[in-house]
């Protein structure tokens, strides 16, 4: 597959250039204004000496601009860098210093916030009669491959380098090349359905795959990519009005998120949904019959690392589901998945091993990190081809019966407590499951220097906190083994959360005086 993903989406400008291409609270754009302003982008970068694959930071909040940000630096050859303005400005100027950006595509509203001494390039001043954009008219056209044939030269061209959370400590890039992004999306948009009639929301913070994932499905499909402000998509009855003025048929969201619509009630008055995709965290049984009993939409869940090409898995919840959590499905096209136990060897069915993805759309790697990316990409001797390699997740899981594999949980969360291995992952899917537990999360905690003890944070739903910890005790007896059964609960507002929306477990409070025993719990 030779296809670059600017390339797929400039068709769109020649097929329907009147087609809405970004919708946002501001104002919306077509195809053929999305891609000319991109052009003008990227005739710029290219007169100012930028070559194939320069990494290009891009500091625009998510809007009709960002989307000419990113294709603009794809045009021209280079690989974009998402930098989202609303983070710490240690991280942005981390990654900025550890990609080597050679420029910065920013806004009038944003140019300020970072100290750059490379190319400053303000998206604003492209238009209109300024210096800038003087330079764009009189500066050829970027890249003349754009107007014939992609060679396979170009589809291995790198498109972007995203960074991880830092959650594990220094963000690390992972480089996606066009091969990966491309493989991966147009197999997800004909799984999923998408055509120029979808209108997809984006809401996911810049910088983070599935940003890339909502952007990029709608624009190759020739659908409308429906920009979600924080604000809106946070709060349950916004979100819904918003979804409805903007029709929205598809949209991509953390189990953390899914279930607080969920119990609002929102999916039910939302009825230009279509497909409602989980990504990012287990799904529990729970809130998938929670969504289905509301709503006509099609439920899938959706698995993948960034370093896997961002997709990797997918299964649809189109019937009842036995396992406490919802399986991750069978590989996407293109993608080979291996369960493999502790000597490398593939697991039998239903025994627990570590995930490893092996196909055409991994990533390069990690960006300017060799000894990582040896470490994590490492030579496929299932294949037998020499050459192949495969991705280690790190992330458990087991083969069901039915041939999709089922989640277990993060190997580096595996522990043992009295001799018995525990995993957090299906402690927490046991406590969601229990009726009057909007949300929960589990932790190990010193108690002393040789004692730890497993301590479950629980969101109790409205008037069910009283003897909550007595009753959730007596569920767990009759579903876990005793060395799995949480000895502390910690009722809490809210669960802690990162800005990609998943559990922020380093933020989780230390055992106090609020902890519970369920002995104490009836009073």
């Amino acid at each position: 597959m030779s296809a670059t993903l600017d390339k797929l989406i400039c068709q769109h400008a020649e097929t329907s250039p009147e087609a809405i291409a970004v919708a946002d609270p501001d104002g919306s754009i077509s195809y053929e204004q999305l891609v000319n302003r991109a052009r003008r982008l990227a005739a710029v970068l290219r007169a100012r000496g930028l070559e194939t694959e320069s990494p290009v930071g891009v500091l625009v909040p998510r809007s009709c601009d960002y989307a000419v940000a990113i294709l603009g630096v794809m045009i021209a050859g280079c690989a974009f860098v998402p930098l989202d303005p609303e983070y710490p400005l240690a991280r942005l100027t981390y990654v900025l210093r550890d990609s080597g950006a050679v420029a910065l595509v920013c806004r009038e509203d944003t140019e300020s916030l970072l100290p750059f001494d490379g190319e400053l390039i303000p998206l604003n001043s492209i238009e209109g009669e300024g210096a800038l954009a003087t330079e764009c008219r009189e500066a050829p056209f970027a890249d003349p491959r754009s107007h014939g044939e992609c060679t396979p030269d170009d589809a291995h061209r790198l498109a972007c380098i995203l960074y991880t959370s830092g959650s594990t400590g220094k963000p690390k890039g992972v480089a996606l090349p066009h091969r990966s992004l491309v493989n991966h999306f147009l197999w997800e948009a004909e799984f999923l359905g998408v055509g120029p009639a979808g209108r997809i929301a984006q809401r996911t913070p810049n910088g983070f795959d599935a940003a890339l994932w909502e952007t990029a499905v709608a624009l190759i499909s020739g659908a409308m990519s429906v920009v979600v402000p924080t604000d809106i998509a946070t709060i349950t009855s916004v979100f819904r009005d918003y979804a409805n003025s903007r029709g929205i048929t598809l949209m991509l969201a953390v189990p953390t998120l899914l279930r607080a619509y969920a119990e609002a009630g929102v999916f039910r008055e939302i009825p230009s949904m279509r497909t409602i995709a989980s990504c990012g965290e287990a799904l529990s049984r729970s809130l998938a019959e929670s969504i289905k009993s509301q709503t006509g939409a099609r439920l899938v869940n959706v698995y993948g690392p960034t370093e896997g090409g961002v997709g990797a898995m997918e299964f649809c919840v189109d019937a009842d589901v036995v396992s406490a959590n919802v399986p991750i499905g069978k590989p996407a096209g293109n993608v080979t998945i291996y369960v493999l136990d502790d000597r490398l060897m593939l697991a039998r069915a239903g025994v627990a091993g570590e995930i490893y993805i092996a196909s055409p759309q991994l990533a390069r790697g990690y960006f300017n990190a060799p000894a990582l990316t040896s470490e994590r990409f490492v030579a496929d001797h299932i294949s037998g081809v020499p050459g192949s390699r495969m991705y280690r997740t790190g992330d458990l899981a087991r083969m069901l019966p039915s041939g999709d594999l089922e989640y277990l949980g993060r190997g580096d969360g595996q522990f043992k407590l009295h001799g018995v291995r525990v995993e957090t992952a299906e402690v927490e899917a046991v406590l969601a499951e229990f009726s009057d537990v909007s949300a929960a999360a589990v932790a190990v905690k010193a108690v002393s220097a040789d004692t730890s003890i497993l301590v479950a944070y629980v969101v109790a739903l409205p008037e069910t906190a009283e003897g909550l910890v007595a009753r959730l005790y007596d569920f767990l007896q009759g579903r876990l083994h005793g060395a799995m059964i949480p000895a502390r609960y910690i009722l809490v507002d809210s669960l802690p959360i990162l800005p990609n929306g998943k559990v922020d477990r380093a933020s989780l409070p230390e055992l106090d005086a609020m902890a519970r025993i369920p002995a104490e719990s009836t009073s």
